[in-house]
């Protein structure tokens, strides 16, 4: 092999190769001693890189790796081979032989080192591998975390932003029916004066009408004939009852209409006196009358009325309302035994049998 740096043939066992390229040298170009390239030739060779492999800029320009001083050393070196006798070149030769089997014993001791240490690195990448996956293991929880976390207070900064619309809504709820209570109230309290006030109407309406009927006489159940005298009509009941009648106290009589208008029943006769005693002088004349004939009470045929007979009936003239009371007032008594039921001055009054 030729030696890179200077160019001359290399001899057995004087050599020495970077792992990296395929260049090989001289160890004295390398400015290696001879007893240390013996001795730690495997130690050197994993440590020493090839001069032209590094980037260390060079001083010279020049392609040699070593310096003059070096070539001349080697140059001598080979001066002294050439000049060595048969019997030391051939211990040299023997020393470089040895030398050459103990670097071979060495790569093989070293070969097996290396096994152990692909071992090694097979741990260390395991512990690597392990420690990475750990590491990773730390920053995936920690991106979900952080994540998980970032949701959290996403969710709820959103749930905040919902309870308090719910309770700006809740309190404009309650607002508005406190409102409507108060509103509620004030009607209460207004439905209740005007409830007072419409009875108290109701009673002085009652009071007024009662007063307005108190000089009123109704008579029932008398036949209606078209162009009928009704002043004569009553003339004739007068005269019926032995009751003088002066004209003059006569204020209006006339037919009054029906409650129902589609009932069959006849239309009632309103007769209006002056004051209240004229009336009560009719009704008492009117009892008095039926009492003594009876059971021939008052009909029409002692009016001269022609036709059917039918009973005539003369009564105050009530309120509608005194009316359906005493219309159930005669059916409670009927059903329980009462013996009479009459109306005076507005009032249902009944005798116990």
């Amino acid at each position: 092999m030729e030696c890179g740096a200077c160019r001359h043939i290399i001899e057995d066992g004087g050599l020495i190769k970077y792992a990296g390229c395929d260049n090989t040298f001289h160890y004295e170009c390398c400015n290696i001693e001879k007893q240390v390239y013996f001795d730690e030739y495997v130690e050197k060779k994993q440590k020493w890189y090839c001069p032209s492999c590094t980037n260390i800029t060079r001083r010279r320009n020049d392609s040699t790796p070593v310096g003059k001083r070096d070539i001349r050393s080697l140059q001598a070196s080979q001066t002294d081979i050439s000049n060595m006798s048969c019997d030391e070149k051939l211990q040299r030769s023997s020393r470089l032989k040895k030398s050459s089997n103990s670097a071979s014993q060495h790569a093989l001791r070293q070969k097996n080192s290396d096994s152990v240490t692909i071992e090694q690195i097979e741990a260390l990448l395991d512990r690597k591998l392990s420690t990475f996956k750990i590491d990773v293991v730390q920053e995936v929880h920690t991106m979900v975390t952080k994540e998980f976390n970032h949701t959290i207070n996403k969710l709820e900064s959103d749930f905040t932003v919902a309870t308090d619309f719910l309770q700006k809504g809740q309190d404009d709820l309650l607002k508005e029916l406190e409102v409507a209570n108060n509103k509620i109230k004030t009607l209460e309290l207004e439905r209740t004066t005007l409830k007072s006030n419409i009875e108290s109407l109701d009673r002085r309406l009652m009071s007024v009408e009662k007063i307005s009927r108190s000089h009123n006489v109704e008579i029932q159940m008398v036949p209606e004939k078209r162009h009928e005298n009704l002043l004569n009509l009553i003339q004739k009941l007068y005269d019926t009852m032995n009751v003088t009648l002066d004209t003059n106290c006569i204020c209006a009589v006339r037919r009054i209409a029906k409650i129902n208008p589609k009932s069959d029943r006849l239309r009632n006769i309103l007769l209006t006196l002056q004051t209240e005693r004229q009336r009560d002088i009719l009704l008492s004349a009117l009892k008095r009358y039926n009492k003594t004939n009876h059971p021939n009470h008052l009909n029409s045929t002692y009016l001269g009325i022609e036709g059917e007979y039918r009973a005539i009936y003369v009564n105050e003239y009530l309120s509608s309302t005194t009316k359906k009371l005493y219309a159930e007032a005669r059916k409670f008594a009927k059903d329980n035994s009462y013996k009479y039921v009459w109306v005076k001055y507005e009032r249902v009054l009944r005798i116990i049998d």
